[in-house]
């Protein structure tokens, strides 16, 4: 299933949330390193997270071009071709994975504006065949209203095993539906419960059967002591069982690209 071929163009998947603390950029390197681990075709992501970038850091990429850097080099008319992007991507150690890093400098962040990521998604779309992107926890960003209004073919919305981030991975399902022409997009989403614990004080079968008939997919990621300390995203480092649940969440995503690309590309 990690393997099902893309069909329609490349594919963008949004991973996203509402509310910090959950996880998100953890599931996003998780997610995104067991499909270039495994699948033959080109796959990067992209931080894409305007309140706290640390995607790169935490892929371990060497590259110090961020966003920012490639936005201008694309406006400049620098890159034509995937050779071009090499100075602006660096590569996982222990994957094939491609990393295109935020900018950590916050006045930097916030100049980025959607013709940015516009200018971006764009580029990569034509390079690769599956771009993954960790967002920020603000739906009206720039980049979260380019991706998921319009540039984007699924969603992986994060919570954690708790009363207020049900609520709020709620309030983000809820944010997709109310869009016209985006009801697909939330009937595609898949819900994933990070760091989940036996000993949590919510009752995660509940959550689950909460959640299961307002998506396509509902997922469970362990809690993992190495994860938990937020240190760089190695394979080598993580345990079998969540080696698991990230095989189960990259099987599940990539099912849905048998459907194809949905958007009808980045438009100008």
């Amino acid at each position: 299933m990690v393997r099902t071929p893309v069909r329609g163009g490349a594919v963008t998947v949004a991973v996203a949330s509402g509310k910090g603390g959950v996880g998100k950029t953890t599931i996003a390197a998780g997610l995104a390193s067991q499909l270039g681990l495994l699948r033959g075709d080109r796959v990067i992501t992209l931080d894409a997270n305007p309140d706290s970038p640390t995607l790169g850091l935490r892929m371990g990429g060497a590259s110090k071009r961020t966003v920012a850097d490639l936005s201008r080099a694309l406006e400049a008319g620098r890159i034509q071709h995937q050779a071009d992007l090499r100075a602006f991507i660096s590569q996982a150690p222990d994957s094939r994975l491609e990393v295109l890093a935020g900018p950590l400098d916050p006045r930097t962040t916030e100049a980025l504006g959607e013709t940015d990521y516009l200018r971006v998604l764009d580029a990569l779309r034509r390079f690769y065949d599956v771009v993954v992107a960790d967002l920020g926890t603000g739906l009206l960003d720039p980049a979260n209203k380019l991706l998921l209004l319009r540039a984007c073919d699924q969603v992986v919305v994060v919570t954690q095993a708790s009363l207020d981030g049900a609520r709020i991975a709620d309030f983000t399902l809820s944010w997709l539906g109310q869009h016209r022409g985006l009801r697909w997009l939330r009937e595609r989403s898949v819900l994933v419960v990070n760091a989940a614990r036996p000993d949590s004080p919510v009752n995660l079968e509940r959550m689950v059967a909460h959640f299961r008939p307002k998506v396509r997919a509902v997922c469970r990621v362990r809690w993992d002591a190495y994860l938990a300390a937020g240190d760089r995203f190695a394979w080598e480092d993580l345990g079998r069982a969540i080696r698991e649940d990230y095989l189960e969440l990259a099987a599940i995503v990539a099912a849905g690209f048998a459907r194809g690309s949905t958007t009808r590309g980045v438009e100008r």
